[in-house]
């Protein structure tokens, strides 16, 4: 649902900024109107910074109905910018 989707991005994006590499934190989509409960644990690791451009790998554990799938997507941003999710080549 798309209030799960929004929530959880502004989780990520909270993590990116303010989690140290190895800091976990988590999400869950309580009173967000969803029937299923939804749960994802959030690790930004691998930082490295090139000149102004700061990029972030981020390990995303979700759960729900008793499965679980790993994401591990990579997020950078330029100086103070938004971070952006980069594309896989």
């Amino acid at each position: 649902k798309q209030a799960d989707n929004d929530s959880l991005r502004k989780a990520a994006f909270e993590a990116l900024d303010k989690k140290q590499d190895g800091e976990s934190s988590t999400w869950n989509n309580e009173g967000l109107r969803n029937s299923t409960r939804i749960e994802a644990q959030l690790t930004p690791d691998a930082t490295s910074k090139s000149g102004d451009r700061t990029c972030r790998q981020m390990h995303v554990v979700l759960s729900a109905k008793g499965q679980s799938m790993n994401l591990n997507p990579q997020f950078c941003r330029e100086g103070a910018g938004n971070w952006v999710m980069q594309k896989k080549h």
